[in-house]
Order: structure tokens, then C-alpha cells, then sequence
């Protein structure tokens, strides 16, 4: 058996270890494209230490890819978006994100997951861990 880590270093923390579980539920069908599109845009790149930094990256990057300001859609009462890359011809809300989902589980999740690897209540696994035998997992 292996011997416990000790916690990260906050400084050292990356997106990865935010996006490393999905969420078991999603709001609309395009929701889990856009994990999957937000977890790419910060691959590698190192979580702010800060709750509201955490927040507004993620808000930036969600602006980035969908190609909305979302200050403005919110401001509309927009609850969800029609996305066309996210379409994979699957039913009714094919290719459509979640606003209010993203507003009040998608980054909340993010923004709490970041706060506990920083606090070292929650290890994040390395990059290779599929492929580590099953006894070091």
C-alpha cells in the first residue's frame, strides 16, 4: 500500500483536477459538449486561489466558446442556448446548453471543487491514473 500524499500545493493546482469527474446530471444535452469544450480551453492552466476568480474564468471561458456576452443573456432571462456545434443529432434539446444549470450547479461545482483541493480535502489524481494498476488506485 502506498504511503498518503501530502495536500497540493494551491500554487501548483490546475482546471484538470476540476473537470476530472463529469456530473452525473446536466441540465440540457449540449451541457456535457461544453464541459467537455470548457475542460480543453483550461487544460493545464492553474486554478485562481480566489472564489470569484474561479468563477469569472470559468463565466469567460463559457462566453468564449458559446460566442455570447452572458451578462447580457442573463440580463434577458435566457435560461438556455442553441449551440450548432454541439449538435450530435440526439432529441429535442440536441446541441442546447443550460444557462441557468451552468449558473446554479455547473460552476458552483467548479468554484467548490477548487476550494477543496486548495483546502487539501480533495486529492486530485494524476494525469495517468486510468492507467495505474489497480491496486495503487
Amino acid at each position: 500500500m502506498r504511503e498518503p500524499q501530502p495536500a497540493p500545493d494551491a500554487g501548483n493546482i490546475t482546471f484538470d483536477a476540476l473537470f476530472h469527474r463529469t456530473p452525473v446530471q446536466w441540465g440540457m444535452r449540449g451541457d456535457p459538449h461544453l464541459w467537455d469544450a470548457l475542460r480543453e480551453r483550461f487544460r493545464g492552466q492553474p486554478v485562481p486561489r480566489e472564489f470569484w476568480d474561479v468563477r469569472d474564468a470559468v463565466e469567460a471561458g463559457m462566453a468564449e466558446i458559446l460566442g455570447v456576452d452572458l451578462d447580457t443573456e442573463l440580463s434577458r432571462g435566457t435560461d438556455h442556448l442553441q449551440v450548432p456545434r454541439f449538435e450530435m443529432g440526439s432529441g429535442m434539446s440536441d446541441g442546447t446548453v443550460s444557462l441557468r444549470w451552468w449558473r446554479e450547479t455547473g460552476i458552483p461545482v467548479l468554484i467548490d471543487r477548487a476550494g477543496a483541493v486548495q483546502a487539501g480535502e480533495l486529492i486530485p489524481r494524476p494525469p495517468d491514473f486510468d492507467h495505474l494498476p489497480p491496486d495503487y488506485r
